[in-house]
């Protein structure tokens, strides 16, 4: 009876053992397929190039995006990027990417987090690496040491052979002069530099859009012309489209005429479905961002 008991006992204590483990299992499979980035040198110079590499290694029928100088790196600046071919081995894909960012604040240490942008069945997705710490090395880490005043009573004889009167206003008044000036124009020249940021980045969303549209248009060309449409609209209009659908898009911007074209590209993505007109949809897209633009350009010399 005693022994029956035993054997009852250790037969459901492997059965808890057994429950138990699978979910376990479950976790590690999902946490596998997460973006690696590496820094190889957290302590980074002020207007320095930080190199970053990415990797990625995901299932083949996994489709990804990049993010490249249409995304706001804030407080980074961009500088380039350098993407490198699919590999794929032993029914894994691995995606991977060298940026050059550089970076202007004046924070002790900062944060780096980077999206990628994530296409599994018939769902996308925005997930981030890891967050990197920087330490940021400032060109000044201390002060000087105060000078030393030693009493001297003895009489000096110094001779004057410099107008000092003349030299003041030689050197100060160049000075009071561009001080003046950078204050008055002070407005205009930010008002400068945002159109020059706005300019490079239309320029950017141009170049990759046509490369996308204009070339062998399948339905992964066509989907990232999508999401690249999506992200540069959002910088523009200063709101995120990234994860809403082709109806709530059209709501969002107040522009109802372009969930039908939306509509038939999403047809062609995930039903196969061609449209005649597919180039015509997605040159109205292209066109619309071409108005965002120039509206942002207005709202932008109106502030001066």
């Amino acid at each position: 009876m005693n022994l029956t008991i035993t054997i009852a006992c250790i037969w459901f204590c492997g059965l808890a053992i057994m429950s138990y483990t699978g979910p376990a299992q479950q976790l590690a499979d999902d946490l596998q397929f997460r973006p690696e980035i590496e820094i190889k040198n957290t302590k980074v110079a002020i207007g320095k190039p930080i190199h970053i590499a990415i990797r990625f290694a995901h299932p083949p029928e996994w489709d990804l995006l990049f993010v490249d100088s249409t995304y706001q790196f804030t407080p980074f600046e961009f500088l380039e990027k350098v993407q490198f071919p699919t590999k794929t081995y032993n029914n894994i894909s691995v995606d991977s990417i060298n940026y050059r960012l550089l970076y202007f604040d004046d924070k002790d240490t900062v944060s780096l987090a980077l999206p990628l942008i994530v296409r599994t069945d018939r769902k996308t997705d925005t997930i981030y690496t890891d967050a990197v710490k920087l330490e940021i090395q400032k060109l000044l880490t201390e002060l000087p040491k105060k000078p030393e005043f030693k009493e001297n009573t003895k009489f000096v004889e110094m001779t004057i052979e410099t107008d000092a009167i003349f030299l003041a206003w030689v050197i100060g008044l160049p000075i009071v002069i561009i001080a003046t000036l950078s204050f008055i124009f002070r407005k205009k020249i930010r008002q400068q530099y945002q159109l020059y940021k706005l300019k490079r980045k239309n320029i950017s969303f141009l170049l990759n859009y046509d490369q996308l549209i204009y070339n062998h248009l399948d339905k992964e060309a066509t989907q990232k012309s999508i999401v690249l449409w999506k992200s540069y609209i959002s910088h523009l209009k200063s709101m995120s489209l990234l994860p809403l659908s082709s109806r709530e898009v059209s709501q969002r911007l107040k522009k109802p005429e372009i969930y039908e074209s939306l509509s038939q590209l999403d047809a062609f993505i995930y039903g196969g479905i061609v449209a005649k007109n597919l180039k015509e949809n997605l040159e109205l897209l292209k066109s619309m961002s071409s108005s965002y633009y120039q509206e942002r350009v207005n709202q932008i010399k109106g502030k001066a």
